[in-house]
């Protein structure tokens, strides 16, 4: 069993889902606590990230769907062995991250993604007493 866990959903999980902003942020609150529960040490519930634009869904709506599932994430992931993850660099970058489809990161969208899910990896790894 890995020591850390990195959770990072998707936006096809939340655009256009039929499913209610509550149930998907509680799908994945209770997929981490049963990670937990099966022995890993700490898990990393990342950020949604919102989409650029969006296909066939109301951007609004769904956009709105990722604000509302994150908070509730934040909320439910804060103690020491279950956190959030806000990724840091997507919304000031000077430079489109997104593909032309406004959906699918490019190559400094994904460059920013790994640099980002590392930084969680190493806090975490802080966090367990086992980083600098």
């Amino acid at each position: 069993m890995p020591a850390i866990v990195v959770l990072c959903l998707g936006g096809n999980d939340v655009y256009g889902s039929p499913e209610s902003v509550l149930t998907v942020g509680m799908r994945l609150y209770e997929y981490a606590q049963s990670l937990l529960a099966r022995g890993v040490l700490h898990v990393v519930v990342c950020q949604i990230v919102r989409r650029q634009c969006v296909r066939r869904y109301s951007w609004e709506d769904g956009t709105q769907r990722v604000v509302d599932i994150n908070e509730f994430l934040k909320a439910v992931c804060d103690n020491e062995r279950l956190s959030f993850w806000y990724h840091r660099g997507f919304w000031q970058s000077q430079r489109n991250i997104f593909r032309g489809d406004g959906v699918h990161f490019n190559d400094l969208g994904n460059y920013k993604l790994w640099r980002s899910v590392k930084g969680a990896v190493f806090v975490a790894l802080k966090r367990l007493g086992l980083g600098r």
